[in-house]
């Protein structure tokens, strides 16, 4: 054993370089996920963790959005991408990474391609991909990369003067000095704080949405999507929360699902009396939405959709849901069932026909209060449409449980109802998934994945014909998809500048003039024409609206008053009439 501690032996190594006046190189200059070996081959403040230099961790916490506290054999952590490892080829990595920089990460084209915290970047081949180059510890501005500067919480940061400047997951903090974009609180610490641009947000942060902690044990965490939804379309209605305080439902109402007490028409928006709504989503024939009194839903409840304890009569105005653990942070409506995400659980109610609620078994039997579905790992997001459902869980990845009649459980099979939640290997790593009739989709990756019935071109992938129990991907959007958003029998995605639709187009509910070589089908993502960049998207059964802060647009069919407008079906957005 050495007669001097390592302490000592450092101080000796020092007094030596400088005795020796220059034979020791100097401390490399600031390079986080440059190679190394050991500690001192990385700037202050980093360490030597699995190769790479890296800002040291204990818990989740301690790392920037989009990166995950990783421990070594020794115990110790340090703060990387998801699913980082080393490569060589890009066999070696998971499907949804490509192999740069000698490990595998994400691919990229632009830096709002990559996670929060990671900047794309060329590798010494040219080849682009996700390197985690921000939101690092520091003293001064030099020990920053450009154009980040150290900010009062020694952290490298940027400059902003609203959220616009920022990247995706962070917000422009107007209280500070300087003004920087930071990392907003957890939606279960920031009370109804989301990352849409509604004046209930601090604004859009593109598609990244605020992070699931998973906990202090070094796990991974689900790569962040969209945040909870403002909007919902039904059969024939649709509702928008344009501001806490100033929720409005349009369109069909013989179910009560308008709410405003009556089962007539409502071609006008009708502003509901609820204050401080955080979401709001449409069903069928029912609406649910979840405001500072607590969940409330009201419309058609013959199979206990309403959650309120017994199934039978509608509801024409909203009724509070009671037996869940807190307020909702998700939430999702079926055709005829609902699902809602609180206190890191899912509880599912209504009709269980198709085993859409998760329990394990087929029941004809309707389930009039939330019942908890037993997933493998706590639920960031989950999504209904038609008769069956999805959440998408906290290391990311997605399961789904129903009605499978066209393969959109994405087990690989087709035929049989499935009422026990599946996983959908390929769809690993997902940052949004949606469920509509008979389809389902998710963005994993740069790539949008969808699976399901093809009947109309609804997958998106240039054919039209049988349906496919496993995913595939769409054409390319020549952009990061942030969110998607699907209907009966079409499907949208929104990236950072534009939406597009692809799919069933017999009412213009994809945006598109002519609906492509087939007439009123559009088989690949096309942009939907008058929009540019937007904050959600939303699709019904039979038309689709966009928001952009408080001001939403609907396309579609209008039969029944669902795009908030007069006139007849249109394929170019028509903004909504606000009385």
């Amino acid at each position: 054993m050495s007669r001097y501690s390592g302490g000592a032996r450092r101080i000796l190594l020092s007094l030596a370089c400088l005795a020796l006046a220059g034979a020791c190189a100097p401390r490399p200059s600031y390079d986080p996920g440059g190679q190394c070996e050991l500690n001192t081959e990385c700037s202050a403040r980093l360490v030597c963790r699995l190769g790479r230099c890296r800002v040291e961790c204990r818990e989740m916490r301690d790392c920037a959005v989009g990166l995950e506290c990783v421990r070594d054999r020794d115990g110790l952590g340090a703060c990387q991408l998801p699913e980082e490892t080393s490569c060589a080829l890009a066999s070696e990595c998971p499907d949804f990474l490509v192999c740069r920089f000698g490990r595998c990460t994400n691919a990229c084209e632009r830096d709002v391609d990559c996670p929060p915290g990671a900047r794309c970047q060329p590798d010494d081949a040219g080849m682009l991909g996700c390197r985690d180059v921000a939101d690092t510890e520091c003293q001064l501005n030099s020990d920053c990369a450009a154009p980040y500067i150290c900010t009062p919480d020694r952290r490298c940061r940027e400059q902003c003067r609203t959220d616009r400047d920022c990247r995706d997951g962070t917000r422009c903090d107007t209280a500070s000095a300087p003004t920087v974009c930071v990392v907003p609180a957890p939606a279960n610490d920031a009370g109804t704080e989301r990352d849409a641009g509604t004046a209930m947000d601090a604004g859009d942060d593109g598609g990244p949405d605020a992070s699931t902690d998973a906990g202090e044990d070094g796990g991974t965490m689900a790569p962040i999507g969209p945040g909870p939804p403002s909007m919902g379309g039904g059969f024939g209605h649709t509702c928008a929360a344009r501001a806490p305080d100033d929720l409005r439902c349009w369109g069909l109402n013989t179910e009560g699902q308008i709410g405003d007490g009556t089962t007539s028409p409502a071609p006008s928006p009708f502003r509901h009396a609820l204050s401080g709504v955080t979401m709001a989503s449409g069903g069928a024939a029912h609406t649910c939405a979840v405001s500072a009194s607590g969940l409330a839903c009201w419309g058609a409840n013959e199979q206990g959709q309403l959650g309120i304890g017994a199934a039978g009569a509608r509801r024409t105005s909203p009724a509070s849901v009671g037996g869940l653990p807190s307020a909702p942070t998700d939430l999702a409506l079926g055709a005829n069932h609902t699902c809602a995400i609180a206190s890191d659980r899912l509880f599912c109610w209504g009709d269980d026909r198709s085993g859409q609620l998760g329990g394990g078994a087929v029941s004809a039997t309707p389930v009039p209060s939330p019942r908890e579905v037993a997933l493998p790992a706590a639920p960031v997001q989950v999504s209904a449409f038609g008769g069956h459902t999805c959440a998408r869980v906290r290391d990311g990845r997605v399961y789904c449980w129903g009605e499978n009649a066209d393969g959109q459980v994405g087990s690989g099979t087709i035929g049989a109802d499935i009422p026990t939640p599946t996983e959908v290997p390929e769809a690993r790593g997902a940052s949004h998934v949606a469920a509509g009739t008979t389809h389902t989709c998710a963005i994993v990756g740069a790539d949008v994945l969808c699976w399901g019935n093809n009947n109309l071109g609804q997958l998106g992938d240039g054919t039209m014909g049988p349906s496919r129990g496993r995913p595939m991907p769409t054409m390319p959007l020549g952009a990061a998809a942030l969110q998607i958003a699907l209907g009966s029998t079409h499907s949208c995605a929104r990236t950072a500048a534009q939406v597009f639709c692809w799919g069933d187009n017999f009412s213009g509910q994809t945006g598109s003039p002519t609906g492509g070589a087939t007439g009123w089908r559009v088989l690949e993502p096309a942009a939907v024409s008058g929009l540019g960049a937007t904050d959600e998207v939303v699709g019904g059964s039979n038309h689709s609206c966009a928001r952009t802060g408080a001001s939403v647009s609907c396309w579609g069919s209008n039969t029944d008053g669902q795009l908030g407008s007069a006139g007849a079906d249109t394929h170019v957005p028509r903004a909504v009439s606000w009385p």
